[in-house]
């Protein structure tokens, strides 16, 4: 098989995909926008937040839910310290003083184990997982609350945000943020949701103990407790309009420490449950969803680097061609062509075309991201070079973390 064809093959998974998507939020586009805002039967939810050396997060966090808008006598707020060495401990007491959260103090352990510490003395009906670096809206708790149905809903989801963002590579992961809130809400709407993201997600705290609680030795819980709740047959929901805040990796070093613990988290994971893809018993989630996943993890990321050096290959080599044809030599680099003149040189439709369409709707299903978080569709420029430079880091990322595995490096926090 030619690479030309090769291309043309990873180009239509990926339109096939997009459009899968887009059609899907067209079709539904009524009840993707519109949720139950009204809450009529506010129910008790204990919020759970572990905490390791969060010193400057800890104290946002914390005030966010106390400022919230649901009812004081509905909302408890439990806090592990989970053996931190900073003044995490320090900071919460002023508000353990006032009775407003319940601290709990655990020799370090991790985070499975601290949620689990919580459960055992959450009082709620729902029981919610809140990062520390987190921060919510006041009406957050309320609307995930009131789209908490049917009440044996295994899990919903909030629509997480980048929090203050500044440079770049925040930008650059605020669009994919944003693209992760459409997508959840499209999943919503094909019941294939498989994840229940540590930022906040509330979770029916019946249905929780009754699976044994969280894995305390996996290094993406979220994703394991949301697959457990999959494979029993619960469903998980995603809002968004109840947005949440987090704080995004600054530096390119810990987006990509990040990105490796979550990327061998989906690994292990996906692998422990290797019995729900393709299996007819979990209908569109492992028939489409999971299996997707898989392809575009072992398939699609590493044929698209070969695909993008292929294309790079061919475009150097049209400039050897065109340097050799006139007889380059270093006096006459004036005579260099335009970059207009040598993209006409080098120009295939075979390669670029296919290209250009998996661009134009990544670049749609962000446009579409936007107006769904009514956020600014100011940033054009910024998308498109978010599809264009971020998104190949991200697939950079994962082949890293194929090699991680190859190599049975140990999986860590």
């Amino acid at each position: 098989m030619s690479l030309d064809i090769l291309i043309w093959i990873l180009a239509a998974i990926g339109t096939y995909i997009s459009l899968v998507w887009i059609i899907a939020y067209l079709r539904e586009k009524k009840y993707i926008e519109q949720e139950h805002r009204q809450l009529k039967n506010p129910l008790m939810v204990s919020i759970a937040i572990p905490a390791y050396n969060e010193e400057d997060n800890i104290e946002n966090a914390v005030n966010s839910l106390l400022n919230c808008d649901y009812p004081k006598d509905k909302l408890e707020i439990i806090v592990v310290n989970d053996g931190s060495i900073d003044n995490t401990e320090r900071i919460l007491q002023k508000y353990v003083r006032k009775k407003l959260i319940k601290l709990i103090d655990q020799p370090n352990r991790g985070k499975g184990a601290a949620l689990n510490n919580a459960l055992k003395h959450a009082k709620g009906e729902l029981f919610g997982v809140m990062d520390a670096d987190t921060i919510v809206e006041k009406d957050t708790i309320a609307k995930l609350v009131a789209n908490f149905t049917p009440r044996n809903l295994g899990a919903i989801m909030s629509a997480i945000k980048p929090f203050k963002v500044k440079s770049v590579l925040e930008k650059f992961q605020k669009v994919e943020y944003l693209l992760a809130i459409l997508a959840r809400k499209v999943m919503d709407r094909m019941d294939t949701n498989y994840v229940t993201p540590g930022a906040l997600s509330l979770y029916n705290k019946d249905i929780l103990g009754k699976l044994g609680g969280f894995d305390e030795h996996n290094i993406t819980e979220d994703l394991e407790i949301a697959l457990r709740l999959r494979s029993h047959g619960h469903r998980i929901k995603a809002s968004a309009s109840a947005f949440t805040y987090t704080v995004v990796p600054k530096t390119l070093g810990k987006l990509f420490r990040q990105r490796i613990r979550w990327n061998r988290g989906f690994l292990q994971n996906i692998w422990r449950y290797r019995y729900m893809i393709l299996n007819p018993k979990y209908k569109t989630l492992g028939l489409y969803q999971l299996t997707i996943a898989l392809v575009a993890t072992f398939i699609l990321i590493p044929a698209g680097f070969a695909m993008v050096g292929y294309v790079s290959y061919k475009t150097l080599y049209s400039y050897y061609l065109y340097f050799n044809a006139v007889g380059f030599t270093p006096p006459e680099i004036i005579s260099m062509p335009t970059s207009a003149e040598a993209f006409l040189l080098s120009f295939n439709f075979k390669l670029y075309f296919p290209l250009a369409i998996t661009v134009f709707l990544a670049f749609m299903l962000i446009v579409l991201a936007q107006k769904l978080t009514n956020e600014s569709y100011k940033n054009v420029l910024l998308s498109i070079l978010a599809i264009a430079i971020y998104y190949p880091f991200l697939g950079l990322i994962w082949l890293a973390t194929l090699l991680f595995e190859i190599l049975r490096i140990k999986r860590k926090w």
